[in-house]
């Protein structure tokens, strides 16, 4: 599903990646990414925000430096703090893939495709299964504290959806960006839940 053919204003973060079904405050200070969010607020429409690969972009954004796969937010609320420093209030919406890039005066516009998947496994019984699985690793790890914060781990524990527990989980620190970034882009939900199992057991 498309987001109907319309060019919606970039967001480009350094070592951060943003996974589905999560809020979260982000300060930005970039121009050109300052930029992008005035325009998604005064055209209220959501905002594409995708990941930098490894090398920092010095210039220009172009497909060979950032991911083409991302998430799609929604700003809830923007407060301007001093030294031109921008926080917004974002919830998470979905995954999306870039489809084209340009740009727009002093920030980028894409246009995306939402990735849209089956969001349940057919057999009932073996998601209910992998959402046992993934909670009992996630004990496992919170004996070591490896969750920093207990309120995250809380936060999973309450989580019965299986495609809503492996992003959440994913968007913890137990999760390093290159692993966030393939879990973002697997479309396939049992193959997303073997990834994080995997690593929940590393």
């Amino acid at each position: 599903m498309d987001t109907n053919e319309k060019w919606i204003p970039l967001l480009v973060l350094r070592d951060m990646i943003l996974m589905p079904g999560v809020s979260l405050n982000l300060d930005i200070k970039n121009n050109s990414s300052v930029s992008g969010v005035n325009a998604a607020l005064t055209e209220n429409t959501e905002l594409f925000v995708v990941a930098a690969k490894n090398e920092p972009i010095k210039s220009e954004v172009t497909m060979t430096n950032i991911h083409s796969v991302g998430t799609l937010i929604h700003v809830k609320q923007m407060l301007k703090l001093p030294g031109g420093l921008l926080r917004i209030l974002a919830d998470v919406k979905c995954r999306a893939r870039i489809l084209a890039l340009k740009k727009d005066g002093t920030f980028y516009r894409v246009m995306a495709d939402t990735m849209e998947s089956d969001e349940s496994l057919s057999d009932h019984n073996e998601e209910t299964a992998r959402v046992r699985i993934i909670k009992d690793l996630c004990r496992q790890c919170n004996e070591f504290k490896l969750f920093g914060e207990d309120r995250k781990y809380d936060n999973l524990m309450i989580i019965n959806d299986l495609a809503r527990l492996i992003d959440v989980t994913a968007s913890t620190d137990i999760v390093s960006f290159s692993k966030k970034q393939e879990i973002l882009e697997t479309e396939d939900l049992e193959k997303r839940s073997d990834i994080i199992i995997t690593i929940l057991q590393e």
